[in-house]
């Protein structure tokens, strides 16, 4: 089956946040911001759900949808070779609550916790809201490729005396999908200093040719009594109102305190409709992300060929995997709230300004491509437009 990722949706009005988070927007301003694509999910799903929905009772359920863990651990077997034992998937709400109740549970107050920056924003809000001490290790460009200093890394781990890693994985903003030899680098030291690591792998879908995303936990050098990946299918089939996240926790104790922090909220794993949704999109959604690859594939070298022929002045690095694009805006020599305003009053987009990402996020914009070809090139032609005016 060929699905269509160029058809337009309007999403104005359904209380969509990137389409009416904002209400003093006008309607002829485009939103690039938050990491949702604006793409109708895969059928089946719709299918899943509208048969619950026409039941038209909805009390409470026993628990799980039938065949919700096979489901989860098939897909990862299938699409990155990964077979984590059962017995640790936890399911939960989402991903960012899921990184608390780890940060909480394995670090105490005034503890550092490491992110390398510049990085997806909740990150360092996670970690500043629950008393945690941030220790930024800033990303370097070298030519076209972000890459970790990794002699910072190391120097910060022992000197700051880290508790935590919280590694994105693959990166969100700038896209990179770390190779094994950094991963087992970063696992290693890790493992000899006694740092809990937890991988956000919910992009980990979206990977380029030419690249593989590995998961943290099947790294040998990883200390598997100090570690947790986050996972979900929200990302790769846009369900994120139906909250449910797929969160491997190897260590039995740690597995065991995230439960009973789960417990005591009364918030006790995913939605229902969430599990439901993740289940249909891993049992029949293979087709379907294989399309949506190779068509966000095709949109980001369109787009990063547009920026470099039409605004050399901005510096652009192709994604080897996520859906957006982390632009250097410094050439523009604008403050960051100036740089903002220019590209709402002026271009009619809003985009999500990288001072908000850490150290090196200053004078950078990031732009979600996952939209109609289309839709997307007009928005960078805009851009165009209010730099050249």
């Amino acid at each position: 089956m060929k699905y269509d990722f160029d058809r337009h949706h309007e999403r104005r009005g359904t209380d969509c946040y990137n389409y009416d988070g904002h209400p003093g927007d006008a309607a002829d301003v485009m939103p690039l911001q938050a990491a949702d694509m604006d793409f109708q999910t895969l059928p089946e799903i719709v299918d899943a759900l509208r048969k619950v929905i026409d039941r038209g009772i909805y009390g409470y359920a026993v628990g799980e949808p039938s065949g919700y863990r096979e489901a989860v651990l098939n897909w990862y077997s299938g699409r990155q070779g990964w077979n984590p034992p059962e017995e640790w998937l936890v399911s939960c709400r989402n991903v960012v609550s899921a990184t608390a109740r780890l940060l909480c549970a394995n670090t105490a107050p005034g503890d550092a916790v490491m992110i390398f920056t510049p990085v997806y924003s909740p990150f360092l809000t996670v970690i500043a809201k629950n008393g945690r001490r941030t220790v930024e290790c800033p990303l370097v460009l070298r030519g076209e490729r972000w890459e970790i200093d990794f002699e910072l890394f190391e120097r910060q781990i022992a000197g700051e005396k880290v508790r935590m890693l919280l590694l994105c994985s693959p990166h969100n903003p700038v896209g990179r999908v770390w190779t094994r030899s950094e991963l087992s680098r970063i696992a290693r030291c890790c493992a000899e200093h006694g740092v809990f690591v937890v991988s956000d792998e919910i992009h980990s879908d979206f990977v380029f040719a030419g690249h593989r995303h590995l998961p943290f936990l099947s790294l040998p050098e990883a200390d598997l009594r100090r570690c947790a990946c986050c996972t979900s299918a929200n990302k790769t089939f846009n369900l994120a109102l139906l909250e449910n996240a797929n969160i491997f926790i190897p260590d039995e104790g740690c597995r065991k305190e995230f439960l009973e922090s789960q417990a005591a909220s009364f918030v006790e794993g995913g939605s229902y409709l969430g599990q439901l949704a993740c289940v249909t999109a891993y049992r029949c959604g293979a087709q379907w992300t294989d399309q949506l690859l190779a068509y966000l594939d095709e949109s980001l070298a369109q787009a990063v060929d547009y920026l470099r022929r039409e605004l050399p002045e901005l510096r652009v690095t192709r994604p080897e995997g996520t859906y957006l694009l982390w632009v250097d805006c410094r050439a523009l020599r604008m403050e960051p709230q100036q740089l903002s305003d220019f590209v709402l009053q002026r271009a009619r987009l809003r985009l999500v300004n990288g001072a908000g990402y850490g150290t090196g996020g200053r004078g950078y914009l990031r732009i979600n491509a996952a939209r109609p070809r289309a839709e997307l090139m007009e928005a960078l032609a805009r851009l165009r437009g209010a730099i050249r005016s």
